[in-house]
């Protein structure tokens, strides 16, 4: 996964913000060489104060921030004068709440820093920025048919109802229930977008997340074949080991004995160590295994250790598209 480099991001973010403030400074002072004098004139005063209260002065503290209150009167004047906002000078920061410190007064990592964090998650593997969209609020049901679906006897709605509920009730309960779903149905009929969406849920409760099609998963593992002297490549680990890891479009790869092998191995290896594992597929795990798309063994593996959901209904972009 891409390493995400907080300390630097927070420099990075100070030092703009610092250099933004100077190049302020530096056009007022060019506009105006009457502020050269008030920033002076000020600087003296605080100065000055900082000697009073190490003297206990309390009667000179408050005479010298009557000055100071002043000056930063003029400084709006000035400003005005200039036809530059009143907040022309002020602190900048990219976050208000912590001040670009990445951490608040309690010593609690900022909003800000979590915000980073889950942003970071969108980088990896097949997670991209287009996900962000692919929420349960803009799960659009007004696209599945309410006619009774000719091998069900239920209308694509009322299934999407039900599916709606079980991810509602899985990302709720994520990670102290996990249960492995196995998400099956014809090309178009919402699985990758059903499973996006609780992506989407669950990075923001901070959970630790691989998404990854199925063909992409098998090229990380033959590139760990390439530099398998190399530790930090062993992609294999990180699929083993992620909290939730979510394959799409399983059986759309080239299935061969190093496909069938790494992934039955991924999935005993979570199974067994009960980690969650979310799979998208065009093929039932019967149908996958009646042609042969991955062994006999695997197939049984996810039908005993998976709950399986069957999508219905037909191709929804073709009908948007419409």
């Amino acid at each position: 996964m891409n390493k995400l480099n907080i300390s630097e991001i927070i420099q990075e973010r100070q030092k703009k913000n610092k250099n933004i403030q100077s190049e302020r400074i530096e056009n007022l002072l060019n506009c105006s060489p009457e502020y050269s004098q008030l920033i002076q004139q000020r600087n003296r005063l605080m100065g000055q104060i900082g000697i009073a209260k190490l003297t206990n002065q309390l009667g000179d503290i408050n005479k010298k921030k009557q000055e100071v209150a002043l000056l930063d009167k003029k400084e709006k004047e000035i400003l005005a004068q200039n036809n530059l906002p009143l907040d022309y000078l002020d602190e900048i920061y990219d976050c208000p709440i912590c001040k670009d410190m990445g951490y608040l007064e309690d010593g609690k990592v900022c909003s800000c820093i979590k915000k980073l964090i889950r942003q970071n998650k969108y980088s990896n593997y097949d997670l991209s920025e287009s996900f962000k969209n692919s929420t349960f609020e803009n799960f659009n049901l007004e696209l599945f048919s309410k006619e009774p679906y000719k091998e069900t006897g239920i209308s694509p709605y009322e299934a999407m109802i039900e599916m709606l509920n079980i991810a509602h009730n899985f990302c709720k309960k994520f990670p102290q229930e996990q249960t492995s779903y196995y998400i099956q149905g014809d090309v178009g009929v919402g699985k990758t977008y059903y499973v996006s969406c609780i992506v989407n849920e669950l990075i923001n409760k901070d959970i630790d997340i691989i998404y990854i099609s199925a063909p992409n998963l098998l090229n990380y593992l033959y590139d760990d074949i390439k530099h398998q002297n190399d530790l930090a490549s062993s992609h294999k680990e990180e699929f083993k080991n992620i909290e939730l890891l979510v394959i799409d479009d399983l059986g759309t790869e080239n299935s061969n004995n190093f496909s069938a092998s790494s992934l039955s191995e991924i999935i005993d290896y979570r199974i067994i160590n009960n980690k969650c594992t979310l799979i998208t597929s065009n093929y039932s795990p019967s149908t996958m295994m009646q042609n042969h798309v991955y062994p006999e063994r695997m197939a049984s593996r996810i039908l005993a250790y998976f709950k399986v959901l069957p999508f219905i209904g037909s191709d929804l972009r073709v009908k948007k598209n419409r």
